[in-house]
């Protein structure tokens, strides 16, 4: 708390579940105190789902951190619905697949149909589809670059795309190259 300069932190998370049975209860007990606002955990590990889906159902969490991502879909299967239905919000961690959607759409222009849901570039494309699912609290894309921020940030506005242009991004995805 003194090295950030701050008495309240709004969000800490035990990031990739690392050593859960020592840091969790820390961070309850700061949240107790109202020290910490939200507490939760992370993994971007498909190795530790199971152990995610565990905390979900066993611990008070507020907030969990997973990847997420148009061809990354893992978390809609069981991820997401269970955060929904125990009222724990996601941060979605990936939403570009790392590079991975980058290279698979590489040379190719954004589909003129996604402008009905106000996406006009690819990062815009996939952060919506990302944004659309009513799981998801909040996406953090990672970037260093202000124009690749600018980008991300034009996807916060206008309208998300529905399940039927959700299937239509998604078919759009699976007939392209794998990266």
């Amino acid at each position: 708390f003194r090295r950030i300069g701050r008495p309240v932190i709004d969000l800490v998370q035990v990031h990739n579940l690392g050593d859960l049975r020592t840091q969790l209860p820390i961070l309850q007990e700061a949240k107790e105190q109202g020290r910490a606002r939200y507490v939760g955990v992370t993994t971007t590990f498909e190795s530790q789902y199971e152990e995610l889906l565990r905390v979900m159902r066993s611990e008070r969490i507020d907030f969990i951190g997973t990847n997420y991502a148009i061809d990354d879909r893992h978390a809609e299967e069981t991820i997401l619905p269970l955060a929904r239905e125990r009222g724990i919000a996601v941060l979605v961690y990936a939403p570009f697949g790392r590079t991975r959607l980058w290279r698979r759409v590489a040379g190719r222009e954004v589909p003129q149909w996604a402008g009905e849901f106000g996406a006009g570039t690819w990062a815009q494309f996939f952060l919506k589809y990302v944004a659309s699912h009513p799981a998801v609290t909040a996406i953090t894309p990672a970037t260093s670059r202000p124009d690749n921020m600018a980008d991300n940030m034009v996807a916060a506005t206008g309208g998300l795309p529905d399940a039927a242009m959700r299937r239509r991004m998604i078919e759009l995805v699976e007939a392209l190259p794998s990266a």
